[in-house]
């Protein structure tokens, strides 16, 4: 466990993506659940900017869209 905590968020993905003992259930759970987070982020429409914010709104806003777009091109493929 103390290894995962050391990794990249990329490769702290890849591993659940592959090494999961959900086995391959787990890429759909992961894609799944970042298609749901994105399309309430989106359906909430872009929140006004907040100059207290540790991260933009409005930066967060465009990669739900990124990330729905993507997966939606994914799906039609």
């Amino acid at each position: 466990m103390k290894l995962f905590l050391t990794r990249s968020n990329t490769l702290k993905i890849q591993h659940l993506m592959t090494r999961s003992p959900a086995g391959p259930l787990m890429q759909a759970f992961i894609l799944e659940a970042i298609r749901r987070y994105a399309e309430e982020i989106v359906r909430e429409g872009i929140p006004e900017d907040n100059p207290r914010a540790l991260i933009s709104p409005r930066a967060w806003y465009v990669c739900a869209e990124v990330a729905q777009a993507e997966l939606s091109e994914m799906e039609g493929a």
